[in-house]
């Protein structure tokens, strides 16, 4: 079998093709070679040892924000031009579906975050054999109480798993419950607390196994909703659509297909083959990684439309935010080196999750505010003011060249919208506002994982009253956390007046500001009109790159 070629043969699930993640490494090498040949010489202008190791920096992220954008590129252009989402709903075997309908587990995950119409969903599926769990995990008496209610008014429809060693988050917690039913069921779906999946989700899903006897998971789409309106959840919940119906289809061809925490259903023999989730908080990615090692492969399945929903309130948001960058910090440090000189995973495969890890860790709108600090700082250590002025910024056009494919992301939304400017506006205020906020938040989180190497899992939807208490590492909710945003947003506030620098006053404005709406856990109409002022300031910022050198 040659994994290199386009294969015309039906999808089997497992001929694919290298050549997205072939064109962006091709890109992205020119984009590096051209990067080190105009910027590379910013290393000699300063004598410090200092300067020169700021410099590297500075041209490391460079090669970030290239890789950021030309990523972002070349998926949108598969997915317009090459037909990248090809619909393999036509490669369903109906002659290989079983005459017996498989014995199905739904496993519904819940820690303190129970939510009735998400567990309502599980037990209206339009299917005959199969079993819904909630695996029940909370701390908190009221939230234990909800549970215990729900299963006595539904008895018999639903079956209640706890335990008493609660270690290993949500992967102990499969785990726990895989080996007591994993000898009893052919598949078992994972659909976390907040998850609403449609009627038909079981059937679906299994006629996707028919395809090939070597799918070992089918992972749902999903769109994002908000438990209340006029939230920060109903302003960015659009965001998961987009991701989901833009991003993923085109792994189903052309990269390494994983399953994302829920909305997903998975082969029971893969788990028994594979054995038990690895215990770290990015369960999903490492158990996919370890299924496509032992021969199994993932389909995305657009035609599943399940509900997630996004965090009505910044404090939910900002532990979810943890919970991601150290939860990718831990899966692309520790666990991903393991599978680097696997044979049985395709070389593009590994290429395509280990770039999406790097650019999750450092997206784009953090790296390219990492560029413009350092280009603050630069001229000082150099100890010539003017090295970047209007005629000497070999480095501008790169900046321009992030700006544009921005720009293109952003004719991508407003198509997404149905070309309404009011929601596409409303939408990129408060993305940027929220890349502003999470700039000093994400450097802290980033250092904090480094010194402890490991992260937690942090429940998004946590209601107990003792979570921040009972975290043994530095979260983002914890007094010391806040001590160390506030001090470094009065540096960055300093600093930004010192240096007549746009970027790092807005960063320390937006960080004081998150801390403030946090705190009192909602936006008002004064709080909404800083955050569209500080979107117009950052659009300025951008704009002063086409005309004068940028702060």
């Amino acid at each position: 079998m040659n994994s290199n070629k386009k294969t015309k043969e039906p999808f089997s699930g497992i001929r694919k093709s290298n050549a997205f993640i072939l064109s962006v490494l091709i890109v992205w090498s020119l984009a590096v070679v051209y990067i080190t040949k105009d910027i590379g010489q910013i290393i000699w202008l300063g004598n410090s040892f200092g300067f020169k190791i700021v410099a590297l920096i500075y041209i490391a992220l460079f090669y970030l924000i290239s890789l950021n954008v030309i990523m972002n590129v070349i998926t949108i252009l598969f997915v317009w031009i090459t037909g990248g989402k090809a619909d393999i709903r036509k490669y369903i075997r109906k002659d290989k579906l079983p005459n017996c309908p498989p014995r199905v587990a739904i496993f519904y995950c819940t820690c303190n975050d129970f939510f009735k119409p998400a567990i309502e969903t599980c037990i209206s599926q339009d299917y005959d054999n199969y079993k819904v769990f909630i695996l029940d995990d909370s701390t908190d008496s009221g939230s234990k109480k909800s549970v215990d209610d729900f299963v006595a008014e539904h008895t018999g429809k639903v079956s209640l798993i706890r335990r008493v060693n609660k270690q290993g988050g949500k992967a102990g917690n499969l785990n726990h419950a895989l080996a007591l039913l994993s000898k009893e069921f052919d598949y078992f779906a994972i659909i976390d607390a907040d998850n609403l999946i449609p009627a038909d989700f079981i059937k679906k899903t299994l006629g996707y196994f028919s395809i090939d006897s070597k799918i070992g998971f089918v992972q749902a789409s999903h769109k994002g909703y908000a438990m209340s309106m006029g939230t920060l959840g109903a302003t960015l919940a659009s965001g998961v659509e987009i991701i989901y119906k833009n991003f993923f289809p085109v792994k189903n061809r052309y990269g390494l297909n994983a399953y994302y925490g829920h909305g997903t259903m998975i082969r029971t023999d893969v788990w028994n083959k594979v054995g038990e989730y690895p215990l770290i908080v990015a369960e999903d990615l490492s158990f996919s990684l370890a299924a496509r090692s032992a021969g199994y492969y993932g389909l995305f399945a657009e035609d599943v439309v399940c509900q997630e929903s996004h965090p009505d309130d910044y404090k939910s948001t900002r532990r979810r935010a943890e919970k991601w960058l150290k939860g990718t910090l831990e899966f692309i440090t520790i666990y991903f080196p393991k599978y680097i000189c696997d044979k049985k995973i395709h070389w593009f495969e590994k290429a395509d999750i280990a770039i999406n890890a790097i650019i999750f860790i450092f997206p784009l709108p953090f790296t390219f505010l990492s560029i413009m600090i350092v280009r603050a700082v630069l001229p000082g250590l150099a100890n010539n003011a003017n090295y970047f002025s209007y005629a000497n910024t070999p480095d501008r056009n790169y900046l321009l060249f992030a700006i544009i494919g921005s720009l293109f992301f952003s004719i991508f939304i407003f198509n997404f919208f149905k070309r309404d400017i009011r929601k596409t506006i409303n939408f990129l205020a408060y993305r940027i506002y929220c890349a502003l906020s999470d700039f000093i938040i994400t450097i802290i989180n980033i250092f904090s994982f480094l010194f402890y190497r490991k992260a937690e899992f942090l429940v998004t939807g946590d209601k107990s009253d003792t979570f921040a208490r009972d975290r043994k590492m530095l979260c983002s909710e914890s007094a010391p956390f806040r001590l160390l945003e506030i001090i470094f947003a009065a540096a960055f506030l300093y600093y930004g007046l010192r240096l007549k620098s746009i970027w790092l006053i807005l960063i320390g404005v937006s960080t004081l500001l998150n801390i403030y709406i946090t705190r009192r856990n909602r936006i008002d109409k004064y709080t909404n009109v800083l955050i569209y002022l500080i979107f117009a300031l950052a659009l300025l910022g951008a704009a002063s790159l086409f005309w004068r050198p940028p702060y």
